[in-house]
């Protein structure tokens, strides 16, 4: 019985943590200065920040637009 407890604990706690965000960093070249900008997104997988990322790209043709996103 305290195999199956403490089995089950280590279970719940691994897919506790596995589901906290955690912290990315995006960086997009462009922007008002030109020099580009940093984010810090917060998600829970990877592949959702680089969507997030990806997102912050604008037109080129735009002053202050974001290109070439992507995690650091």
């Amino acid at each position: 019985m305290k195999k199956l407890t403490f089995t089950s604990l280590c279970c719940f706690a691994l897919a506790f943590m596995s589901c906290q965000k955690k912290e990315y960093t995006c960086h997009c070249d462009g922007g008002f200065s030109g020099n580009g900008d940093t984010f810090i997104i917060k998600k829970s997988s990877k592949g959702n920040a680089k969507s997030e990322c990806y997102n912050y790209n604008t037109s080129i043709n735009t002053n202050d637009g974001f290109h070439n996103c992507e995690l650091k």
